[in-house]
C-alpha cells in the first residue's frame, strides 16, 4: 500500500502528533557521535524509514529521501524535470522549513543536510507536484514523520574537584594531599603567602574519553579551558585560558597560580594611576592591611566549575596598607 494521499484539510500536515510510525528504525548513539553530533533520515523507495546517528540540537541532519515514493507524478518533457518534491521540516513546533527534494534547481535528488536548531519533536513531510495537475503527499497519512531531536551532551563528559593549596613546603614541584583543600572554602593570599608561599594555585580536573585519558598532544584544542573573575567593585567577569598540567589518571588536571590573578602584588604604590581597579577594603588591627576579594569560576568547553549552579567560588588577597596610600 502506497504511503502518500492528497490533502484534504491543513490541519493533517501540521497538525502534527507525537507517535512516530511504527516501520522507523533507528541505529546509532550519542556514544558514536563526533563533537559536532550527524545523522541521515532515509526514506527509502520501499516506504521504510531508517535513522543512522543522533539527532542532537547544533548537530546536522541529512534528508536522504528516495523520489519513488511519490512516483506518481514524475513527468518530463524532452529531458526535463516537469515535476517536484518538496519537503517540509518543523522543529518543537516552530516555524516551517522547506527544501528541494527534486526540482529543475536540484535535478538530482541528492540528500539535503541542514542544522538543527533546537531540542524537541521534529516533524517532517513531502509533497510532489507535477506541471500537469498532479499533487500528492507523503506525510504518514497526514500524521507527519517523527523523531526526537535531543538536547546536545555536556562536553567534557565531566569536570570539578576545584582545590586549593597555599603551602611552603611541597611533594616534588606540587602540593602535598594533605596540603590541598576544597575551593569552595574560600582562600586567603595574604602577606605570608606572597612572600613565602612554594605552592598558591587552584587545581581541578576533567575528563572526557578518548581525550584526556592519553597524552594527547591536541589537548588544547580539543578542550577549551578557561578561568572567569571580577574582584570587588568590578560588574563583569574577565577571562583567561588556564594552564595544563599534566595527566592525572584518566583525567586532564589543571592549574592558575594565585600570583597570575594578583590585583595587589607587594609593590608600593606612588602614583594613584598605578592603583589597582579592585575596590580596597581596610582590614586588620588599626586597619594594618588592606584586602579586595574576588569571585571566580571555570568553564571547560561545555561544562562549567562551580560551587552550585550560579554560584561562584570566592578568596580573598591581602596586603600592607602602607603599599597602598594613595589608593585609600
Amino acid at each position: 500500500m502506497k504511503r502518500f494521499e492528497v490533502l484534504v484539510a491543513v490541519g493533517l500536515v501540521f497538525g502534527a502528533g507525537c507517535s512516530a510510525p511504527d516501520t522507523e528504525q533507528q541505529t546509532g548513539s550519542v556514544e558514536d557521535a563526533a563533537i559536532t553530533p550527524a545523522a541521515t533520515l532515509t526514506f527509502d523507495a520501499g516506504w521504510g524509514e531508517l535513522q543512522d546517528g543522533p539527532l542532537v540540537a547544533g548537530g546536522t541532519v541529512t534528508i536522504d529521501y528516495d523520489p519513488a515514493r511519490l512516483a506518481a507524478c514524475e513527468a518530463t518533457q524532452g529531458g526535463n524535470l516537469q515535476w517536484a518534491v518538496t519537503g517540509y521540516a518543523q522543529i518543537a513546533g516552530g516555524p516551517v522549513t522547506t527544501f528541494d527534494v527534486l526540482s529543475p534547481n536540484h535535478p538530482g535528488g541528492e540528500p539535503v543536510t541542514f542544522t538543527l536548531d533546537a531540542a524537541g519533536d521534529l516533524a517532517l513531510w513531502f509533497e510532489a507536484t507535477s506541471g500537469y495537475g498532479c499533487h500528492e503527499w507523503d506525510s504518514d497519512f497526514g500524521n507527519n514523520y517523527h523523531f526526537e531531536v535531543g538536547a546536545p551532551a555536556s562536553f567534557p563528559s565531566w569536570a570539578g574537584d576545584a582545590e586549593i593549596a597555599i603551602e611552603r613546603f611541597t611533594c616534588g614541584s606540587e602540593p602535598c594531599p594533605g596540603d590541598l583543600f576544597p575551593a569552595q572554602n574560600g582562600f586567603l593570599f595574604d602577606t605570608w603567602a606572597r612572600q613565602r608561599a612554594t605552592v598558591a594555585h587552584i587545581y581541578f580536573e576533567a575528563w572526557e574519553p578518548g581525550i584526556t585519558d592519553w597524552d594527547n598532544p591536541s589537548l588544547w584544542q580539543q578542550l577549551d579551558v578557561q578561568m572567569h573573575y571580577r574582584f570587588a567593585g568590578e560588574s563583569t567577569f574577565a577571562s583567561r585560558y588556564v594552564d595544563f598540567l599534566r595527566r592525572d589518571g584518566n583525567n586532564a588536571r589543571y592549574a592558575v597560580g594565585l600570583r597570575d590573578i594578583d590585583p595587589l602584588g607587594g609593590n608600593t604604590i606612588q602614583n594613584p594611576a598605578d592603583c589597582p581597579t579592585a575596590t580596597l577594603s581596610l582590614t586588620g588591627p588599626n586597619g594594618a592591611y588592606v584586602s579586595t576579594t574576588v569571585d571566580y569560576y571555570f568553564t571547560v568547553s561545555d561544562v562549567e566549575i562551580r560551587p552550585q549552579p550560579g554560584a561562584t567560588f570566592t578568596g580573598t588577597f591581602e596586603d600592607y596598607a602602607g603599599l597602598y596610600a594613595p589608593c585609600l
